[in-house]
């Protein structure tokens, strides 16, 4: 059976997801909202990030979605941070 649907790898989602649920609960008490984005953000940058973090260190996609899913929040941060400064050089 594929693992795949629609673009999505479920084994690689829930490995990010467990990544994103592991910092919040490492860095204080989450409150219900902040599980709900952990495992969202965790997972679905996992899904996009992970198996071309993985290709290019030559490592194992699963411990790689992992750790992606912990910084998870902060590569999307980064992201948007990088997408402003783009739009904000364009609008010049």
């Amino acid at each position: 059976m594929n693992d795949q649907f629609l673009g999505l790898d479920l084994k690689v989602i829930i490995a990010g997801c467990s990544g994103g649920l592991s910092i919040i609960y490492a860095l204080k008490k989450p409150e219900a909202w902040e599980l709900i984005a952990g495992l969202i953000v965790g997972g679905l940058t996992a899904n996009y990030v992970a198996p071309s973090a993985a290709a290019v260190f030559g490592l194992p996609v699963l411990p790689v979605a992992f750790f992606v899913g912990i910084a998870g929040k902060f590569i999307c941060l980064f992201g948007l941070a990088c997408i402003k400064a783009r739009l904000l050089a364009k609008g010049q």
